[in-house]
């Protein structure tokens, strides 16, 4: 139980790092593919593969050192993005209680409107202060369309390549048609 601890203290950090880096080359693909959200992509694949409340403390940090660097208020993007987790945490353990690639895109869908909705939300809520500018809705609607029709799929595509390989991704508590 111990190891488990320093194997997560010793591994959190150089995942966080190396989600930054693929989110920041990400960033420099054209329009559509720039659109991928790696940080939603591993959330979602550590969600399915560890089914812990940890993971919800892994986003909090995440996004708490991705806040730093963005030029929306801090807490903005911490609150809605911990809050979306918690969402999907509860989605995953009373609705979507498998682990099949269409389960991993639902979740992969749910987190990244639930994001954004929150992240509305607090904006609407910082509306009222004169000193910030709040992007147009139809921007934020725009944002959250093509970053769900772009993550979502490749977390489908890859989830499904990836369960076939490690048995932690396999698919539980279904049966097969031919027992029935």
């Amino acid at each position: 139980m111990k190891q488990n601890w320093i194997t997560a203290l010793l591994l959190a950090p150089l995942t966080i790092v190396a989600v930054l880096a693929l989110q920041s080359a990400v960033l420099l693909l054209p329009y559509p593919l720039s659109s991928f959200n790696v940080a939603i992509f591993a959330l979602i694949f550590a969600l399915l593969i560890w089914e812990s409340g940890g993971v919800v403390w892994f986003t909090a940090v995440l996004y708490a050192i991705i806040d730093w660097y963005s030029a929306t208020p801090y807490g903005l993007i911490l609150i809605s993005s911990t809050l979306a987790m918690l969402t999907v945490l509860w989605f995953y353990r009373s609705f979507f209680t498998n682990r099949s690639p269409i389960s991993a895109g639902a979740l992969t869908a749910l987190l990244t409107s639930s994001r954004l909705v929150y992240y509305g939300i607090g904006y609407f809520v910082l509306s009222f202060s004169p000193s910030i500018q709040s992007p147009p809705l139809t921007t934020l609607f725009a944002a959250l369309i093509m970053e769900v029709l772009i993550t979502s799929p490749v977390v489908f595509v890859v989830y499904l390549g990836v369960s076939r390989l490690v048995p932690a991704l396999r698919v539980t508590h279904t049966t097969s048609l031919r027992n029935l």
